[in-house]
């Protein structure tokens, strides 16, 4: 089998979101997971456990945010990615405090 670039789990419940990751990311060779809730996110970073998480701040069972700190917990060296598609500073800011 080859090697690839890492792990990428993907958090959006937006699934063309997800399938336009999905698919830059193979091109870079990156091997791709996919959540589109703050459970099913919590449940692929333990099974999975990517190199980098790409989350989405919006999510419909709850905010990325809170799974940004579970994330951080169980790994606190884990390499998050906050993504969204609405602009909101506080939320913005929420989540560098939780990052540092």
């Amino acid at each position: 089998m080859a090697e690839t670039a890492g792990k990428v789990l993907i958090v959006d419940d937006d699934r063309f979101v997800r399938m336009a990751f999905v698919e830059a990311l193979r091109l870079w060779e990156f091997e791709t997971v996919e959540a589109d809730t703050v459970a099913s996110a919590k449940r692929m970073f333990a099974e999975a456990e990517p190199t980098i998480v790409l989350l989405d701040i919006d999510l419909p069972d709850g905010s990325g945010l809170d799974a940004l700190k579970y994330f951080k917990f169980i790994n606190p060296e884990a390499i998050v990615v906050m993504i969204t598609g609405n602009i909101d500073v506080e939320n913005s800011v929420a989540a560098l405090r939780r990052c540092s």
